[in-house]
């Protein structure tokens, strides 16, 4: 299913296919045959009023309502199981084109959208929009069926009585119109809560540990409480407001037997209306008008819907890096790759700089190291390195090929990054080593565990290779989800290495087993490192010294010490023993 335009209604329906069809085609003849049976009736009764009573009539009658009544229910079933059937495989492609969307978005766009502001729109959204669409199209064939078919039927017996079953119509429509005029800014606004709530919740939820050691109460996180308080106010106003045009309109639809049943028999009192013609008014007429309240919920649900859509379509217009056209994978450099920057500048939003005019090059088979103060631009070189930021300016390489031209799918499988946040998915150790490499045999992880410095303590685990870790690895340490981590990225061997100064939140033992495992990461391949403790990368072949975005030195760690006053400043601040000078 191809999306490649914003998301309206109308373009739901058409990607829900023949399902659409079947589901509008079957619902109105559902409704056709609710008639049936009250026209099967009137017929009755009339040939009941005559001389000559034909009782084959009347058994044909119940038959031909029986069957009508039965095939009603029949086609009820096959209307909402196409629409549901439409609607989830809507929701399935829906969930898949947002995916990819996402795949593809920068980094910028996920500082803007937290991760309960998307999950809220893959997940509540759309499933909010495919119970809509299951439950309003034939909701909405019925609701405009209905009233057409019994008015017809009125002005088949008697014009009169139908106008007189539809004189309250006009006042209900004013009446609720009353209450939605505002419906869509308190769509809107209903919306706002619900995210606010959900993001509130998920603060809390992730400071609980912190709210704990404090001793604190659940209720004294304001911001949360205060934020579900707010609900409360906004509801009762909404009542409030709508109250009074709902009820009339509620009551308006349901009444017009107050002017159809009176008239009607004041009509049959002068000889102007048969009695059973008056009969299959009472019938008919409520039925005219009760289908309103169903198609009012329904447009009603569509007003709401239209925030999702809006969220949808948020992410649906993102922008996205961009992707080259199909190449020869044979043309693509090989080997030991060399990532190169060339004047390479990149701007923040709401902020004058992240990189300006930056131009270095790794190198091909050793440690290139890069350093500098808290907000220098370390980070964004290794995020403009990996992709999930391009670049405003300049050009940045990989064996000579700008990023930007390889096919992602293959550049990624040049490049493996060891950050300092790690992430391990709820499975064993084994399932976790595999993902960076599906083919390795047994051997092969295991020499990646034993390089990485991993695989005494996996082997001390419960189940060794198969211990379930937990979500994201909370059965271990830090240290040995780092570790993990490392054996990983060696595990899949790629030719460059990206290091997001894998040591920063280690204890000192397990620090000196991940520096042995960095070590074996470093051989034989192109290593960039982003260092925040310069012990770690005093022996490194090259480094690059970067203040405010710019590059301000460049050269080995004695050079540096000479030539380059911020690095000698960032040494100083180190102190003897090299303790950590920033996070980030």
């Amino acid at each position: 299913m191809n999306i490649s335009e914003p998301l309206r209604f109308i373009l739901l329906v058409k990607l829900m296919g023949k399902a659409f069809w079947i589901s509008i085609l079957t619902a109105i003849i559902s409704t056709i045959m609710t008639l049936v049976p009250i026209w099967i009736l009137y017929l009755m009764v009339e040939e009941l009023t005559v001389a000559t009573l034909s009782l084959e009539l009347i058994y044909s009658c119940l038959a031909v309502a029986f069957i009508a009544m039965l095939l009603r229910w029949g086609l009820i079933v096959i209307s909402h199981v196409s629409a549901h059937h439409g609607a989830l495989k809507l929701a399935y492609h829906l969930k898949l084109h947002l995916t990819q969307k996402l795949g593809l978005a920068p980094l910028s766009f996920f500082s803007a959208h937290t991760a309960s502001d998307l999950r809220k729109v893959i997940n509540d959204d759309i499933a909010a929009l495919e119970g809509f669409l299951a439950h309003f199209l034939p909701d909405v064939a019925s609701a405009l069926t209905l009233p057409i078919v019994g008015l017809s039927l009125l002005l088949y017996v008697d014009a009169p009585m139908a106008f007189i079953a539809i004189l309250l119509l006009p006042v209900a429509i004013w009446c609720q119109w009353l209450s939605m005029r505002r419906s869509a800014e308190q769509a809107r606004q209903w919306g706002e809560l619900q995210i606010n709530i959900a993001q509130k919740v998920s603060e809390y939820i992730r400071g609980i540990a912190v709210i704990k050691s404090f001793g604190l109460r659940s209720d004294s996180f304001r911001q949360l409480s205060q934020t579900i308080r707010d609900v409360a106010p906004w509801v009762e106003n909404y009542c409030k407001k709508n109250m009074f045009g709902w009820n009339c309109f509620n009551c308006l639809l349901s009444s017009n037997l107050v002017l159809v049943a009176p008239i009607g028999a004041w009509r049959c009192y002068q000889g102007d209306l048969a009695p059973v013609d008056w009969l299959l008014c009472l019938l008919v007429a409520p039925v005219i008008l009760q289908p309103f309240l169903r198609l009012v919920f329904a447009l009603t649900e569509q007003a709401q819907r239209q925030g999702s859509l809006d969220r949808l379509n948020q992410i649906v217009n993102a922008s996205q890096i961009t992707v080259p056209h199909v190449i020869d994978k044979a043309s693509l450099p090989t080997g030991n790759l060399v990532l190169s920057f060339s004047h390479v500048s990149y701007h923040y939003d709401h902020q004058k700089s992240g990189l300006q005019e930056v131009t270095f090059n790794t190198l091909p088979h050793g440690l290139t190291a890069i350093v500098g103060p808290s907000g220098a631009g370390k980070t964004t070189i290794a995020r403009l390195a990996t992709r999930l930021l391009d670049c405003d300016q300049g050009e940045v390489t990989l064996g000579g090929l700008n990023i930007q031209h390889w096919p992602l799918e293959e550049l990624f499988k040049q490049i493996s990054m060891v950050s300092q946040n790690v992430y391990l998915f709820n499975g064993t150790v084994m399932e976790n080593l595999l993902l960076g490499r599906p083919d390795a045999n047994i051997e092969q992880v295991i020499a990646a565990t034993q390089a990485a410095c991993a695989h005494e303590f996996i082997l001390s685990l419960p189940q060794g290779y198969d211990t379930q870790i937990g979500e994201n690895g909370a059965r271990l340490s830090g240290g040995e989800r780092q570790r993990l981590s490392i054996a990983r990225t060696l595990l899949r061997d790629a030719p460059l290495l990206i290091l997001d100064e894998a040591t920063a939140y280690a204890d000192s033992e397990n620090e000196w087993l991940i520096q042995q495992a960095i070590s074996s990461l470093c051989n034989g391949r192109s290593v960039l490192m982003i260092a925040h403790r310069l012990k770690t990368i005093i022996h490194a072949d090259q480094i690059i010294v970067v203040d405010q975005g710019k590059v301000v030195g460049q050269g080995r760690h004695d050079e540096l010490l000479l030539n380059c006053p911020c690095y000698c400043q960032l040494w100083q601040d180190a102190g003897l023993g090299g303790e950590k000078i920033d996070d980030h």
